[in-house]
């Protein structure tokens, strides 16, 4: 059984508990960059350890970002649940992607 890791998607944008590690680390200077935003995550999960098989990832907007996780996601056949926040409750959620 593989191991699961919690990371963050853009460093800065929100306060996350517990997340120290975020694929992109700081302010995105292009987002409509798709090769480039898809260059960053590609490096960021092709470089985690082989024994990671699932990543909780808490979405911190930017939707190009997110996308392009996904994508390079399901080209690694990794799997994501997504924790979206709940300004609500002040706590986030998941969503499992299929």
């Amino acid at each position: 059984m593989g191991k699961k890791i919690k990371i963050g998607l853009v460093k800065g944008r929100h306060n996350i508990p517990d997340v120290t590690e975020y694929i992109y680390q700081g302010e995105i200077d292009d987002p409509s960059n798709i090769q480039e935003l898809w260059r960053i995550a590609d490096d960021y999960i092709g470089d985690m350890s082989m024994d990671i098989d699932e990543i909780e990832l808490y979405v911190t907007g930017l939707t190009p970002c997110l996308i392009e996780v996904l994508n390079v996601c399901r080209d690694y056949e990794t799997k994501v649940t997504l924790m979206h926040y709940n300004p609500k409750t002040k706590d986030y959620y998941p969503q499992v992607v299929k």
